[in-house]
């Protein structure tokens, strides 16, 4: 019986070991020394502000200008909300969000790590024209999910190329 209690703590050191990690996380270590710039048109990019944050919450220390540090520019962010589907009455029964993000990744040294590089995620909700105001909440959070994804998929590609 106590060989069973052993067990388990001895197969999760080996794994640990061996590098092993859940699908979709980021290792932390591969964004040190990332500095995040708005660089898009209107310099108010939601999603460049996401991304501090994730950043600050995964606990990495946070670059400030004028560091040597690589830079993750976020050239542009765009949503477009699409009508897929709709109802006897021509009305919209079907919403299609869709969230784009252009960035790039710059080294220490200025040379790009990453090219300016477009990624999308997208949702379809329903809009129930009984309660305008649940639909609204709905797209409300679809959106902010959307983003979500856009910063895991952003961070992802920028730990991918390690610290350089």
């Amino acid at each position: 019986m106590s060989q069973r209690f052993l067990l388990l703590p001895l197969a999760c050191l080996l794994l640990i070991g061996c590098g092993f990690r859940l699908a979709g996380s980021i290792d932390s270590a591969g964004l040190a020394g990332t500095r995040v710039v708005d660089a898009s048109r209107d310099g108010s990019s939601e999603l460049a502000w996401s991304i501090t944050q994730d950043l600050r919450l995964r606990g990495v220390p946070v670059a400030v200008e004028g560091e040597d540090r690589r830079v993750l520019r976020v050239l542009e962010e765009t949503w477009e909300r699409r009508p897929l589907t709709l109802t006897s009455g021509a009305r919209t029964a079907e919403y299609e969000l869709v969230g784009r993000a252009e960035f790039e990744l710059l080294g220490r040294d200025g040379r790009v790590l990453i090219p300016p590089r477009t990624i999308m995620a997208d949702a379809v909700y329903l809009r129930d024209g009984e309660r305008l105001l649940g639909s609204s909440q709905e797209e409300a959070r679809l959106r902010k999910e959307i983003q979500d994804e856009l910063v895991r998929r952003i961070l992802t590609a920028v730990a991918a190329v390690g610290s350089s």
